[in-house]
């Protein structure tokens, strides 16, 4: 009896847990396009231009970055982070990591994308 327990027990976890696919988006930062607001005792966050709009990826002060002298990950391009910004769905998980290149090293930041805005480039310029 003790064993159809542990089997049932073992199937109803299986079962409901979420095994949701999270995958890693890795976006290189343009310091020529893109804007890194950066203040203390702030959040702080990446406005990041696809397709003429900018949209913002926050991190948090704790937010613990990592520091690499080679990258080994495969960056995003931008034309890649249009298209799966359009094709977003709440139900699949995406971590987006923005790269930061500073001297000879680079910086990785995980983001929270979750509370994301969009910004069209012209009124992110005042160009209205």
């Amino acid at each position: 009896m003790k064993i159809i327990q542990i089997i049932f027990l073992l199937l109803s976890i299986e079962c409901f847990s979420q095994n949701s696919k999270i995958d890693s988006i890795y976006i290189m930062y343009d310091k020529y396009r893109d804007v890194h607001h950066h203040q203390k005792n702030n959040l702080n966050s990446f406005d990041i231009c696809v397709d003429n709009k900018y949209i913002n990826f926050g991190y948090g002060t704790s937010v613990k970055n990592q520091k690499k002298k080679k990258l080994d990950v495969k960056i995003t391009n931008r034309e890649e982070l249009a298209t799966i910004i359009k094709n977003d769905k709440s139900s699949h998980r995406i971590i987006f990591f923005i790269i930061t290149k500073v001297k000879n090293e680079y910086i990785i930041y995980p983001t929270d994308y979750r509370f994301r805005t969009i910004y069209d480039r012209d009124f992110y310029f005042g160009k209205e």
